[in-house]
Parts: structure tokens; C-alpha cells; sequence
């Protein structure tokens, strides 16, 4: 079969001879197939990249040499999508035949690099042994043309930049490009191939893993282009030529100036201002690389409230927004398993996400997991180990947001943990006649809007600071959660302004007071606040000593040395 182009579009031939009078535009042997966009220029310059396979016959007109994916090639753009960019639009292929597509292309690219660099080839293949000389070629050449950046599985996958973002080459895609290149373009010879294919792409793939691609939150790919959001006020346009880091696209359009009345109307009917605000500024957090930030945000968001209140669909609606493969899914309990070695192998699920998104907290008693949970919410380094791989260690700790009805049990809630834990409370939850089950499609029609939202939040928090500070809901509910747990000496403690360390630059001294005289106010706290008085003199000793008071032992009885808040 014989295929021809002429100004974007594609002609298929019915007989081989009928391609000397191409240009009889009544002939009735040639089909229209398809169009390519563009005009002759831009046909010419994406053909160039495939000189091997294409000839100029006649003027405008050029011919498609045969070949075993050339047809499915040009059937492939039958079933194409378009992604625009900076006025320039680009056709990729989504039909059986887009892995021929990207093989050709690829090899473009490959054909492209050795044309800029004459020099490279005959000097390395002069030098030492020939097989040594074109494995050096291939190694600077995959370092050029060629990235990696971890897949989907968390390991390192190679990247080529197929014009609109950095995508997985298959090692299909690879091997036969490469054939391609070094039958065609590099002069080794077709034994030689067989002989050292292996060596040729392991040279290709080394020389990728000296271009790792530097991905970052603030460029982001949308549907009408790549935009870098380093300055979240002011968002700039990244031109096509760039190759801007990006290895996904997002399903939507950038608009600057989208608003989302539907989603605000939503949040607004679910949750208190307040409420609204912080999960804002908590939720902008995934715009932006966690590592970049000028300031330490150590909080974990917790919803909290009955079913059909909202949760779900606002992390459903965020994880739209903020792109799916930037939102991991991996429980509490396997991220604060005893077994270390477990712990290695989830904490590589959620390295690299932006957040980490539990939809129930499957976890009974997360005391025993203190630690590694603060650990976690503060983003400290975490030891990995990819499945086949050695320990490493993850940078890249992601936020952690939880979905819950019911809060887990937590027999160590000191200071420390109520300071990382931001409680959003829904008071309500929507009726069963009144839900709408379209709502989640409605709202993802706001993306843009939403994203501009979030915008607004990031701008208000590098504004503060990084402080995101709890609301009088959130602390309500931690004082609950406490008592829930049988810590009433530690809130009682908190409550009256009693600290067992002093300031840092207020020379306080603290004081030494007798646990009789603590449990005294302890008992008459309960009584007036409706507390339920979890322990006795002995219990309570214990419990401050838990907390980290200091004791000492006196004649009339056990001491504990406190400092006292000012205003108390």
C-alpha cells in the first residue's frame, strides 16, 4: 500500500503506479484518510525527522515509502486527540497504532542529535575499539535526547519528550528505535546488532540515567499548555520548545480567570468560614514541592464527621485538581506498622506524592506509632525499599489528609501530636433524597476555578508565613479526642497553664508543687467541666510522668517541677 501527503493531508493510493500522477487531483485512485494539522511547512519540518521514510515526489506532494508500520501509522490519525500550545497544535495518536507512531518519532529524534553532533560519532568510533566508540556515542546521545523519573510502580522508568510531555518509552519502543538509529543512521552493521544489542541499549539507558529530570509541583502541563507556577501570584507560560519538566497533563484547561461558585456554594452549606479557610490554605500545600518551601508545615488534616457530610467528595474533587498521580492511598496502619521492613515498602508507595489520602483509618490504636507518626506529618526523611531494590531513602514525604467517622485510639497524645493534627469537623450530614450523585462531575467542570482557589490559599499562606493555625472547632475536637482517650490529667495540665519545660530567652525557673495539691485541682476540674476522673493519686503521678514532667521525692510527698503560663 502507498500513502501519500500533500498540505496536511493524507491520501491513500490504490495502485503503486498511480504515484507518477499524484498530481491529478481528480484521480480516482487516491483516498482521502486523514489530516495532519498544520501547514506545508510544518508537514515538512515533522518529515524531516523521517527522511529514511519519506521522499518528496512532486512540489507539495510527498510519498511514504512502504513499510511494515507506515500504514498503521497513517490510520492512526483517525483516532487522534489534539493538545495545544503556545499556538502550536500537535496530534498524538490514541488508536492500536500509536506505539509505531512514537517508535518513528523517537527515531527522529535520534537521527535529529546525530546531525547536530557530526563529530561525536566519528570521533568515539575512532577511538579504542569500534564496539567502545558506539557505545559512547549512545551513551551521550541518551543523556541528550533521553531523561528518567520514576513511573507509575515508583521505579525509574527512561523518558522521552514526545513534544507535549516527558512519557515512559516501553522497552519495545526502545530496542526498535534504536535498531532503526544504528542500522540506518550509525553505520553498525546488522550482525554486528545481533551480536551486541544488549550492550547498545544498556549504553542508551546509562547515558539516560545521567539526565534525571528535575520535575517539580510549580510546572504544571493542562490541556492548553505547560505553565511554570514557581510564583503563585503571577503563573507564566512555558513554550513548546523548552521541554519543560512535566510528565503528565492534567484533563483540563488553565484560566486564569475561572472562578468555581458551585464548589464555594458547597463548602460554605458543609462547614463554617473558619473551617473553609483552613482547608484551604492545608489543601494549597499540594501546589508546591514540599522541600522548596521557606517555612516547615508539620500539620496532618484530619476530616472528621458522619457519612454523606462532604469528605469524600471534597479529596475526590482536590485530587482531580491537583492530578491522580500525585495522591497516594496508603493506610495509617501500614504506614505506622512495627514491621520495619513493611514500613520501607509502603513509605515507596507515597514517596514523591504531594498527599497521602486515607479514606478510612483502618487502625484500632495508633499509640505504639506515635512517634513515626510525628515522624511522618514532619516530613523527615523515611527509609524506603522499592520492591527488588536496595534501602533507600525517600526526601519527598507527602501530607497527610485522613477521611474518618471515628478517631483512633492514642494513649500518648502529648504536645507534640495535638500540634500536628488539624481537625476539620462537619457538623452535618446531608440528607439521602437531597444528595446529588452527579455532584463530583459538576464540580470537576470548576477545575480551573478550583485550582485558583487553592492558588489563593498559597499566596495567603507564603503570606503568614507557613502558619496554619487551628480553629476553636479543631481544638474542641483534640480536647475531645483526649478525654476519649483517658487523658484527662494531660488537658486538665494544659488547661490551667501547667508546662513541664520553660521558654527559651524568659529565664523561668519553674516551681515545685506537691502531686496531692495537682490532683486536688485535677478532682475539682472534672466535677466542673463533667469530666469523667480516669485516675486516682498514683494514676496521676504516672500520667505526668508520661508527659514529661520532672518528679522528685520530698517529706511530704512526691513533687513534680511545672511552668506556669502568664495569663493563667
Amino acid at each position: 500500500m502507498i500513502y501519500l501527503l500533500r498540505s496536511g493531508e493524507w491520501y491513500r493510493v490504490g495502485h503503486s503506479e498511480s504515484r507518477y500522477v499524484v498530481d491529478a487531483d481528480d484521480n480516482p485512485s487516491l483516498e482521502l484518510v486523514g489530516q495532519v494539522p498544520g501547514g506545508v511547512s510544518d508537514v515538512r519540518s515533522w518529515l524531516s525527522s523521517m527522511r529514511k521514510m519519506a521522499d518528496d515526489v512532486r512540489g507539495e506532494w510527498f510519498l511514504l515509502k512502504d513499510s511494515r508500520f507506515v500504514s498503521e501509522l497513517v490510520e492512526s490519525f483517525s483516532g487522534s486527540e489534539e493538545y495545544a500550545s503556545g499556538g502550536i497544535s500537535l496530534r498524538y495518536d490514541t488508536s492500536r497504532g500509536g506505539a509505531q507512531e512514537r517508535i518513528v518519532r523517537l527515531y527522529g529524534q535520534f537521527s535529529s542529535w546525530l546531525e547536530s553532533h557530526p563529530s561525536s560519532m566519528s570521533d568515539s568510533v575512532m577511538w579504542r575499539s569500534r564496539l567502545l566508540g558506539f557505545c559512547e556515542v549512545l551513551k551521550l546521545m541518551g543523556s541528550s535526547v533521553l531523561s528518567v523519573y520514576p513511573g507509575p510502580t515508583g521505579a525509574s522508568c527512561v523518558r522521552w519528550h514526545d513534544g507535549k510531555v516527558w512519557s515512559v518509552v516501553s522497552d519495545v519502543e526502545l530496542r526498535v528505535s534504536l535498531q532503526y538509529f544504528c542500522l540506518d543512521d550509525l553505520g553498525v552493521g546488522a550482525s554486528e546488532w545481533v551480536r551486541n544489542e544488549k550492550k547498545f541499549v544498556c549504553a542508551l539507558r546509562d547515558g539516560a540515567t545521567m539526565n534525571p529530570l528535575p520535575v517539580s509541583r510549580s510546572v504544571v502541563g493542562f490541556a492548553n499548555g505547560v505553565y511554570d507556577f514557581s510564583d503563585p501570584s503571577s503563573p507564566v507560560p512555558c513554550p513548546p520548545e523548552e521541554r519543560s519538566p512535566v510528565v503528565d497533563v492534567l484533563p483540563y484547561e488553565y484560566d486564569a480567570g475561572a472562578s468555581c461558585p458551585l464548589w464555594l456554594s458547597f463548602l460554605n452549606r458543609a462547614l463554617p468560614k473558619s473551617s473553609v479557610d483552613l482547608l484551604r490554605r492545608f489543601l494549597s500545600l499540594a501546589l508546591v514541592d514540599r522541600r522548596s518551601l521557606p517555612f516547615k508545615v508539620e500539620q496532618s488534616l484530619w476530616l472528621v464527621g458522619p457519612g454523606g457530610a462532604g469528605k469524600s467528595t471534597i479529596m475526590n474533587t482536590v485530587r482531580y485538581v491537583v492530578g491522580e498521580s500525585r495522591v497516594s492511598s496508603v493506610s495509617l496502619g501500614a504506614l505506622l506498622s512495627g514491621n520495619g521492613e513493611n514500613r520501607a515498602r509502603f513509605a515507596a508507595a507515597i514517596d514523591g506524592k504531594a498527599f497521602n489520602y486515607c479514606g478510612e483509618v483502618q487502625m484500632e490504636d495508633m499509640t505504639r506509632g506515635a512517634d513515626t507518626f510525628k515522624s511522618l506529618c514532619s516530613g523527615e526523611p523515611q527509609m524506603m525499599r522499592r520492591i527488588g531494590g536496595n534501602v533507600e531513602m525517600s526526601y519527598e514525604v507527602p501530607y497527610l489528609v485522613f477521611n474518618m467517622n471515628r478517631k483512633p485510639k492514642n494513649r500518648s497524645i502529648d504536645g507534640a501530636i495535638r500540634r500536628r493534627i488539624l481537625f476539620v469537623v462537619f457538623p452535618t450530614a446531608v440528607r439521602e433524597s437531597e444528595r446529588d450523585p452527579e455532584l463530583e462531575s459538576k464540580l470537576r467542570a470548576e477545575a480551573a476555578g478550583i485550582r485558583n482557589w487553592l492558588l489563593g490559599g498559597l499566596v495567603e499562606l507564603y503570606a503568614s508565613g507557613g502558619v496554619i493555625s487551628p480553629t476553636d472547632e479543631s481544638r474542641d475536637e483534640t480536647d475531645r479526642w483526649m478525654e476519649e482517650n483517658g487523658q484527662s490529667v494531660s488537658l486538665f495540665m494544659r488547661r490551667s497553664g501547667y508546662r513541664p519545660y520553660g521558654y527559651t530567652g524568659e529565664n523561668e525557673s519553674g516551681e515545685w508543687v506537691l502531686v496531692k495539691v495537682l490532683y486536688d485541682g485535677y478532682h475539682k476540674w472534672c466535677v466542673k467541666e463533667g469530666c469523667e476522673i480516669d485516675v486516682d493519686l498514683a494514676g496521676m503521678g504516672r500520667e505526668l510522668m508520661r508527659a514529661g514532667y520532672v518528679s522528685r521525692r520530698t517529706t511530704k510527698g512526691m513533687s513534680y517541677k511545672i511552668y506556669r503560663d502568664k495569663s493563667k
